[in-house]
Formats: C-alpha cells, structure tokens, sequence
C-alpha cells in the first residue's frame, strides 16, 4: 500500500515538474522575444540620438564658418554687431538693477505706510 502511494505522487510530481518545465520554457521564450525586442528599441533610440548629436554638430560647424565668413568679410560690421551686442547686456544689468531698486523702494514704502498710512510716499 505504501509503496503504491509513493508511486502515485511520484507519478503526481512528474506530471507536476513538467507542467510547470513546460510553464519556464513559454515563459523563457516570451521573455527571449521581449529582450528581443527592447534591444531593438534601444537600438533605434541610439541611431536617433547619434543623428540628433549629428545634426547638431553639424549646425554648429556650420554657423561657426558662417560667423568666420560675416567676421572675414565684415569686419567693421561684426564689429558694430559686437559692440551691440555688449550695449544689449549692459541694458539689461542696468534693468535688473532698476528692477531691484523698485522693489525696494516699494518694500520701504509699504513699511513706511503701515508706520503713516495717511501719506504715501511714492
């Protein structure tokens, strides 16, 4: 009787490891073709990235002759576009300071209603 008994669940566990042999190896083909698959995303998003790098460097050679050229062939004019665009910054700090004064004095003037909100200042 027992011997019998350990026939059956030997019989019950081959059946059982092959289910679960016959589970790992779908598994590990579903898996295969997923890693299949990612290694050809990763692939595509590699080619577009060393195009967009491409691209890029590619543009920026180009404007770096295109500014040799306008520097060769114009000089007064680059010279002018230079000093332009120096102005253009100093405009800019000058505004930024403006703007920083302003808050200030609105800052102090709104201490100073709080003190005398009958009179205002600015």
């Amino acid at each position: 009787m027992r011997i019998q008994i350990f026939d059956i669940e030997q019989q019950l566990f081959k059946v059982y490891d092959k289910t679960k042999e016959e589970e790992r190896g779908m598994d590990s083909i579903t898996m295969e073709k997923r890693v299949e698959e990612y290694k050809l995303k990763k692939e595509e998003a590699e080619r577009s990235l060393f195009r967009e790098t491409q691209l890029r460097i590619m543009t920026k050679k180009k404007l770096e002759i295109q500014e040799t050229i306008v520097k060769n062939n114009y000089p007064d004019e680059f010279k002018k576009f230079d000093s332009m665009k120096q102005e253009i910054q100093s405009l800019k700090d000058q505004n930024l300071d403006l703007k920083d004064n302003l808050f200030k004095f609105q800052e102090e003037n709104s201490k100073l209603k709080e003190l005398n909100p009958s009179k205002s200042i600015i």
